[in-house]
């Protein structure tokens, strides 16, 4: 168990952290009102330690660390992404949320990470993945590896926006038909093993894989 205490004197020292596989103990307003320098903080590595959806929202504030480029909160115990979580965290290149139990992702949740490059929300419970996650207004994003594998993803449209996608893994979830699929970007690296598909038209994917899996 990492006191309060200690944990505030990591994140006021640090501009990396990596607090992985360890028990926080986070006390509500604590952390809010010491003086921590959190704009510091460029990466931080929460990996298995037990969080949950009430520590994101009253214990931990992503929102003043305006440097982050780098979050993984994988094998936590989210269930839900709300879209005020990383609202501000405009710098976020790299995502983890993997290995969590998270069920949904309010609309607008990844509306201002622009920058954002790889987002990783693997092995969840999630059904629903579309462009409103990420704004209606946006034109297009600059994600370039996208982990959807072992969820409960029956569809997917996504793809008018992430024009420079170049991976994508959607293996292990329970997509049926891709008609309203359109692969018309970059990617060279398609998986889409261990779904529901029986027919496939071959127009869908055109000349844009390198890598295709479906088995």
């Amino acid at each position: 168990v990492i006191p309060n205490d200690l944990l505030i004197y990591f994140l006021k020292k640090s501009i990396k952290l990596d607090l992985s596989s360890n028990f926080l103990e986070l006390k509500i307003n604590k952390l809010n009102k010491s003086e921590i320098k959190l704009s510091r903080i460029s990466l931080l590595i929460l990996y298995e330690c037990n969080l949950t959806n009430f520590d994101l929202e009253n214990s931990l504030d992503f929102s003043k660390m305006k440097k982050l480029s780098y979050l993984d909160l994988s094998k936590n115990l989210i269930t839900e992404i709300k879209s005020s979580y990383f609202a501000k965290n405009s710098e976020l290149t790299q995502l983890i949320l993997d290995r969590n139990k998270i069920l949904s992702i309010e609309i607008n949740s990844f509306q201002n990470l622009n920058m954002l490059n790889l987002l990783n929300l693997s092995f969840n419970q999630i059904e629903h993945f579309g462009q409103d996650l990420f704004g209606y207004e946006i034109d297009y994003l600059d994600l370039r590896e996208l982990d959807l594998r072992n969820n409960l993803i029956k569809k997917i449209q996504i793809f008018d926006i992430l024009i420079e996608l170049l991976k994508i893994d959607l293996s292990f979830n329970l997509i049926n038909d891709l008609s309203c699929m359109k692969f018309d970007t970059l990617i060279n690296n398609l998986n889409l093993k261990n779904n529901q598909l029986s027919e496939i038209t071959s127009f869908i994917f055109q000349d844009f894989f390198r890598y295709i899996y479906l088995i």
